[in-house]
C-alpha cells in the first residue's frame, strides 16, 4: 500500500549534509564547492516512520542530489497516533518494531511538451559496457529495469531526457535531463510519453 507521508518541517543547510554510516567509504560526492541542503521531513503516521527527503543544490555545477533516509524511531510514544491525527486509534504495530519497505521510488519528474524527446540509456555487456542506446519517446511507457540487485554492465542505472532532434549530436545540441543513481540495487527508470505530449 501506499505510505500517506504527512509534512512535518523542513530545514535549510549550508553546505552538503553529509552521510552519517558512510564514515567517507563509500562513494559520495564531496567537497563540489559552495552548495546549500534542503531537508523536507515528513511523517507516515500509520507506522510512525520518519522520512527525510535530502535535496542539495551545488553553485558551481548545474546539478541537484537528492537522497532519502527513512528513519524507524524507537522512543515514540504510543500516543503519537492519535495526536497526530487529532483523534483516537490504535497503531498497527508498537512504535521502534519492524516494518518492510517493498518499494522506494526515488523521484517523479513532468515535463512541459517539447519537440523530439529521446530517451538515453547505458547498457552492454562484459568488456562492452555502457553502450549508449536511444530511444524515441512516443504515447506509451518505455521501461529500463534490473533485478540482479546490484548495478551491473547490462543496465546502468542511468537515463537522460533530451531534446536534440539528432541522435549523432546529443552531447552538442538540446538540452538535457540526467539521472543515475550512486547506489542501486534492483532498479526502475521509467519514461511515459500522454497524448498531450
Amino acid at each position: 500500500s501506499i505510505c500517506p507521508l504527512q509534512y512535518v518541517g523542513h530545514e535549510i543547510i549550508e553546505g552538503k549534509l553529509p552521510m552519517k554510516y558512510a564514515a567517507g567509504k563509500l562513494p559520495e560526492l564531496r567537497g563540489g564547492g559552495e552548495a546549500a541542503t534542503l531537508v523536507v521531513k515528513m511523517e507516515d503516521g500509520i507506522t510512525g516512520l520518519e522520512v527525510d527527503l535530502v535535496y542539495t543544490v551545488f553553485r558551481d555545477f548545474d546539478a541537484v542530489t537528492r537522497r532519502t533516509i527513512i528513519k524507524n524511531p524507537a522512543d515514540k510514544d504510543e500516543n503519537f497516533l492519535p495526536r497526530l491525527f487529532g483523534m483516537e486509534a490504535t497503531p498497527r504495530r508498537s512504535p521502534g518494531g519492524s516494518v518492510n519497505i517493498d518499494r522506494l521510488m526515488s523521484a517523479t519528474v513532468d515535463f512541459h511538451p517539447f519537440p523530439h524527446p529521446k530517451l538515453v540509456t547505458l547498457s552492454g555487456s562484459w568488456a562492452n559496457e555502457r553502450r549508449v542506446r536511444i530511444h524515441p519517446l512516443e504515447q506509451g511507457k518505455v521501461s529500463i529495469d534490473s533485478l540482479r540487485g546490484t548495478s551491473s554492465h547490462q543496465h546502468n542505472p542511468f537515463c537522460a531526457i533530451t531534446t536534440s532532434a539528432e541522435a549523432d549530436n546529443l552531447e552538442t545540441t538540446g538540452d538535457v535531463w540526467a539521472f543515475n543513481f550512486v547506489y542501486s540495487g534492483n532498479f526502475l527508470m521509467e519514461a511515459e510519453m500522454v497524448e498531450t505530449g
